[in-house]
């Protein structure tokens, strides 16, 4: 799974940031890049919590106890992290993270049931779980570029 775009759009606020003109945009640009740049770090996190348990589950056997445990650890931690930042400057952008959040938290609470029941379908849930929330996030990414100035 590639990591959306959001992760790495704090660069990208920062230097539109620069091409606004008036001072109320460049405040809204200036509250957008300090948000991202808070932001991205947790995302890029979740990212890779997320991709390290997805393989954990895709490999071939038994699957491996302890590294999914860590794996779904680690995607709590990291969705709290960005909860921590949260609200976003732009309310619309604010939804769409916020139900990324709640499903990445919901696909971690399932990651953790699994070990308690030991039920595949805790684990079809997790799939899914995650699927939803970048579609979260994806439906972020195409907020922010409606955020971005015209040129």
């Amino acid at each position: 799974m590639q990591p959306v775009s959001i992760a790495f759009a704090a660069s990208v606020a920062a230097t539109a940031m620069l091409a606004t003109g008036p001072v109320a945009a460049a405040t809204s640009q200036t509250d957008l890049a300090d948000w991202l740049s808070r932001a991205a770090l947790h995302i890029e996190a979740i990212h890779k919590a997320e991709s390290e348990a997805y393989s954990v589950i895709a490999r071939p056997g038994r699957i491996d106890d302890d590294k999914l445990k860590t794996s779904c650890g680690q995607l709590h931690d990291a969705n709290e992290a960005l909860r921590s930042v949260m609200p976003t400057p732009n309310p619309q952008l604010t939804v769409e993270v916020q139900q990324a959040i709640d499903n990445f938290d919901s696909a971690s609470e399932s990651c953790a049931e699994y070990f308690g029941a030991g039920d595949d379908a805790k684990l079809n849930s997790f799939w899914s779980l995650s699927r939803d929330a970048e579609q979260h996030l994806s439906s972020a990414d195409t907020v922010l570029v409606g955020l971005s100035p015209s040129k």
